[in-house]
């Protein structure tokens, strides 16, 4: 009954905080106007010159935050990326499900309540607490990014960061079998603890890998590849979690990446603009003549 309570109440939190934020979007922002292109006939060559777009004095800091939260969760519930995702990552999940047990009895000895096989103490600490330096890292790419690109990922980063928090929280908060952690020296011998699934530091270190992985390649790929596979393997050697709930933590965070990616993209496209086109064109006498249009 208690979890119960805890979930409606986060359910109506969260419906409250995108009813605020579907008002205060409206009142925020400003509809750009409609651009139509110039009626050219025969057109041998044409261009655009495009400049970043001053924020309207409407467009307050409130009302960007609130722009972004609603465009970002639209892109998670309503996005069919989200079911491929899904789809894609149970039959793994599934397949994990049925080695749990056995992969953790490798870590812990049941017959004493002692894990065993245990990496440096130093990992643990690294893999728990290691993981707050990226997200501040790339979060300060907000402020000092050297192009727009970076200072958009940056913020998106940002905002998206506390819903993969709190959407793995309102998960874990349910009593079912998938959500048991592994048996642990650190946990009590005589009841499983809850709270297993999903993982939410896989979640948050995949979110943060898939996006800026899809925005900057290979560079940023790697590193932070390698950091994930190394919180992912010490969590599993530390019976944190189970492999089948590091698989659902990295799904949860995949979603989000792609959704966050996609709200880059359009805040990208608002951002720059064509103010000022050009055309080469041939008169009726045919002459060559140059035909000039600036949006003010």
């Amino acid at each position: 009954m208690h979890i119960r309570k805890v979930y409606i109440r986060g359910v109506l939190l969260y419906c409250s905080i995108l009813s605020v934020g579907v008002y205060a979007a409206q009142r925020a922002t400003k509809r750009a106007p409609q651009r139509t292109k110039p009626p050219y006939t025969t057109v041998s060559q044409h261009g655009n010159l495009c400049f970043p777009r001053r924020p309207s004095p409407r467009e307050n800091f409130l009302g960007r935050v609130w722009r972004d939260v609603i465009d970002l969760n639209k892109n998670v519930i309503f996005s069919f990326d989200t079911i491929k995702v899904i789809l894609a990552t149970f039959p793994f999940y599934g397949a994990a499900r049925l080695f749990d047990e056995r992969i953790q009895k490798s870590f812990h000895n049941d017959c004493c309540h002692r894990d065993k096989n245990q990496a440096p103490t130093w990992c643990r600490d690294l893999s728990k607490y290691g993981l707050g330096i990226p997200i501040a890292t790339l979060g300060l790419m907000t402020v000092f990014g050297g192009n727009q690109e970076f200072k958009t990922t940056g913020w998106v980063f940002l905002i998206g960061m506390p819903f993969v928090i709190f959407g793995k929280d309102i998960i874990k908060k349910f009593d079912f079998q998938a959500n048991l952690r592994p048996w642990c020296d650190r946990f009590p011998c005589d009841k499983r603890a809850l709270g297993g699934f999903p993982s939410g530091h896989m979640a948050e270190v995949t979110y943060m890998t898939v996006l800026y992985g899809m925005r900057y390649g290979v560079k940023a790929a790697v590193p932070l590849g390698i950091f994930s596979t190394f919180l992912g393997v010490t969590f599993l050697n530390c019976n944190r979690h189970y492999v089948s709930q590091l698989i659902a933590g990295a799904a949860l965070g995949t979603i989000f990446a792609i959704a966050a990616d996609k709200v880059i993209d359009k805040r990208l496209e608002e951002a720059y603009h064509a103010d000022f086109s050009y055309a080469f064109d041939v008169n009726s006498t045919g002459a060559p003549s140059l035909k000039l249009s600036c949006i003010f």
